[in-house]
């Protein structure tokens, strides 16, 4: 067995997670014979492609954390402004991309062999994840969801990367902010609400189903495009080296487009 490095940017994280999220078994299935769901962010942003060929050119980010603080996109707000329906899922239907609809409408057609992609915003040492919700008494968007699967049995995968991680244990972070969101300071005003009954898909997660080869994340950080890295080691048969080496080199540089927003302060 050989010890891999390779260093990941938040976008190449991305990349990699997508790449096998659109290999997963179940994905497969309820993309070609069910009804496939995903909650557009830019966790899932290079799924898109594998499921229609291009990438997104709008409406692939809603709720972000900028550098200005916890914002929405431009596009949501414009479309909040005007009027004018936002799509807020990627809905595929029998490998179809179906006109836009809405979350409940969504949910309630989907049963078991469906599913449901959503990232998250944290996630601890021991798989527990976690969104930012400005309504973290009933968490939004990931409430209904969570709420939907336990009712009508589809599966629930959350990709997450590393650059998510959290020091300690979720649990402290609830019994510290309890339901309550911020009062002040950072943008729209959020609190923390718990992800469960979901399948948390991370990096090394994805080189598990990529590849079939075990993986950890052993460092982190960067400088000079390298900012929020994380450097992941990877054991693997000797004869496999040269397809990992060769995949990871195909994705380095890969890029997140910048997204404009709207602050709330």
């Amino acid at each position: 067995m050989k010890l891999i490095q390779i260093v990941l940017n938040p976008a190449e994280s991305k990349k990699l997670i997508s790449d096998a999220l659109f290999r997963m078994g179940c994905v497969q299935k309820a993309f070609k014979k069910g009804i496939l769901a995903i909650h557009p962010s830019s966790t899932v942003y290079f799924l898109y492609e594998h499921l229609t060929g291009s990438l997104p050119s709008e409406g692939w980010i809603f709720g972000m954390v900028s550098k200005d603080g916890l914002c929405r996109s431009k596009y949501v707000a414009q479309s909040l402004d005007t009027g004018k329906p936002a799509r807020k899922l990627w809905v595929f239907r029998e490998g179809v991309l179906s006109d836009p609809v809405p979350l409940d409408a969504v949910l309630q057609e989907m049963g078991p062999g469906d599913v449901f992609i959503k990232g998250c915003n944290a996630i601890d040492s021991y798989g527990n994840a976690a969104v930012l919700s400005s309504s973290p008494d009933k968490g939004g968007t990931t409430g209904k969801i969570i709420r939907a699967k336990a009712e009508r049995g589809f599966k629930f995968i959350v990709p997450a990367g590393a650059e998510k991680s959290i020091p300690g244990r979720l649990s402290e972070v609830y019994d510290f902010c309890g339901k309550d969101k911020a009062d002040a300071g950072g943008g729209l005003a959020c609190g923390v609400f718990p992800v469960t009954g979901g399948l948390v898909v991370s990096e090394t997660d994805a080189i598990r189903v990529l590849f079939g080869a075990d993986a950890v994340v052993g460092a982190g950080g960067g400088v000079s495009g390298a900012e929020g890295s994380v450097i992941v080691f990877v054991r693997a048969e000797e004869e496999k080296c040269g397809e990992i080496l060769d995949y990871f080199a195909s994705i380095k540089g890969v890029e997140i487009p910048y997204a404009e927003y709207v602050t709330y302060n």
